[in-house]
């Protein structure tokens, strides 16, 4: 659950009650439906009331035709930012990025044409997203770490409940470079002493 925080005209911040945040989001299992290959994209419009703001959205269908729909909602058409294709688990990709932007996290107060408020937009920079996106697609791909029934792995869970009992902040990159130590493309000596605060 969220609440909403009035910012301007057409955004409120996303307040997390912490019911639900990015621990859980790396538990939470991935159904069974869930697209298994498909895109992530980032976009925003052109109108001054957008300016900063970037919508973080997944699709299984062409980005073409998903900026088409976006178009319906009476903003002009959207402006690609960046995407991402071929992605393994787009939805799930698309939920740890917010969570892990979930500072930055705004929602669109009400859309008239589809009558809902859209939620997944967030007030931050197209490198700091692209940055967040590209780790978590690299971290699936090569850690490989939800089982066929879509369930977290053993190994994945140890790891994350470490990182919380010491509060350490999970990330991306961080995830990527756990990955990296496991595959022995990086030593845990480096690891150590890379200069990132831990």
């Amino acid at each position: 659950m969220f609440v909403y925080r009035f910012t301007g005209h057409y955004f409120v911040v996303r307040v997390n009650n912490q019911k639900t945040t990015l621990r859980s989001t790396l538990f939470s299992q991935i159904k069974p439906t869930a697209s298994k290959i498909g895109s992530v994209y980032a976009f925003t419009y052109m109108d001054s009331a957008f300016d900063g703001m970037i919508k973080i959205g997944h699709t299984s269908r062409s980005i073409d035709l998903r900026m088409e729909e976006w178009a319906d909602c009476g903003h002009g058409r959207p402006y690609l930012l960046k995407s991402f294709s071929k992605v393994r688990y787009p939805e799930k990709v698309e939920f740890l990025t917010h969570f892990q932007l979930v500072k930055e996290w705004h929602a669109m107060r009400w859309c008239k044409y589809h009558e809902r408020s859209h939620i997944e937009w967030f007030k931050t920079g197209v490198s700091a997203v692209s940055q967040v996106v590209q780790a978590w697609i690299s971290w699936i791909e090569r850690a490989n770490p939800y089982d066929r029934r879509g369930n977290l792995k053993d190994f994945w869970r140890g790891i994350i409940n470490f990182l919380s009992e010491y509060e350490i902040m999970i990330t991306a990159e961080l995830m990527v470079q756990i990955q990296e130590i496991e595959d022995g493309t990086i030593s845990v000596a480096s690891f150590i002493d890379d200069g990132l605060p831990r």
